[in-house]
């Protein structure tokens, strides 16, 4: 089996946060696509937030919407989460297919960033974010994705944990897998900026 070893320290690389999904359909009770478990991730997607804020790094907030009876925003379903919910000077794309690549205008913000490095968490890691991250391999754009700020619903007979393991497995061949401890500790020795 090849392994993939993306170019993690590219020359004037730029780091944009990506997160992904973060609506009140996945954590409603009583909703098919609802996850089973809000932690670890919720946490750790709310430390890479604040962390990003404080850093002043690029964020880009997606979700979907569809016309059916998950994410609609007829639904109040579709909306955000309300800690996650994006500020004034934050990128938000919106999308009816699970790659983030599928919404209007991020391939070019991609294209417009000298060596984006898109870092990946959210819900769902089976879904959305694995798609994502595929995307991004085919795009020649670097990716981290950040195993203990994503989550998934069970798949088959595997249960979310289980699920979400894989996922990061399957994605570790495109992109690179970090926690958010080391995610931090990564953006924090780094210095970035908007141009190369």
């Amino acid at each position: 089996m090849n392994v993939i070893h993306l170019p993690w320290q590219r020359q004037h690389s730029h780091p944009v946060l990506c997160f992904i999904d973060l609506q009140l359909e996945y954590v409603s009770a009583g909703r098919a696509l609802a996850v089973d478990e809000t932690e670890p991730w919720t946490s750790n997607c709310r430390r890479l937030l604040d962390f990003a804020r404080t850093q002043r790094l690029p964020i880009a907030h997606f979700r979907q919407l569809r016309r059916g009876a998950f994410l609609n925003p007829a639904t109040g379903f579709a909306g955000w989460i309300e800690e996650f919910r994006p500020r004034p000077s934050e990128m938000v794309f919106e999308r009816a297919l699970p790659s983030c690549y599928s919404a209007d205008g991020f391939p070019e913000m991609t294209e417009n960033i000298d060596n984006p490095i898109l870092v990946l968490a959210g819900l769902t890691s089976s879904g959305a974010c694995l798609a994502t991250a595929l995307d991004c391999f085919h795009h020649d754009d670097a990716s981290c994705f950040v195993s203990d700020a994503s989550w998934s619903q069970p798949l088959g007979s595997a249960s979310a944990d289980d699920a979400n393991a894989f996922s990061g497995e399957i994605i570790r061949q495109y992109s690179d897998v970090m926690s958010t401890d080391e995610l931090i500790t990564w953006l924090s020795n780094e210095t970035f900026s908007l141009v190369g």
